[in-house]
């Protein structure tokens, strides 16, 4: 992956998708996120950076709509991360 500039779009996304990840892979919560939830827990990050990033990690099967309005990490992403092929 290209260097991406501290602040630049690019890097926020970067860091807002790491956090998402981070957040729906914890093991203090249950499975599902309400929308609510994890932007109380991503505070710091603009919203708009968020939901592009959401929307992102959506696209590419990392996390999915459970219910309509829950949020969670998909199958894949939780299998890799037991198998510590992740780590958060």
């Amino acid at each position: 992956m290209p260097h991406q500039r501290k602040g630049s779009p690019a890097a926020d996304a970067r860091i807002a998708e790491r956090a998402i990840v981070h957040q729906l892979l914890r093991e203090d919560h249950c499975e599902r996120w309400t929308r609510y939830e994890l932007e109380r827990q991503l505070a710091d990050i603009d919203r708009t950076t968020v939901d592009h990033a959401l929307h992102r990690l959506q696209r590419k099967g990392v996390l999915q709509l459970a219910g309509g309005a829950r949020l969670q990490a998909s199958d894949c992403a939780r299998h890799l991360y037991a198998l510590n092929v992740i780590g958060v």
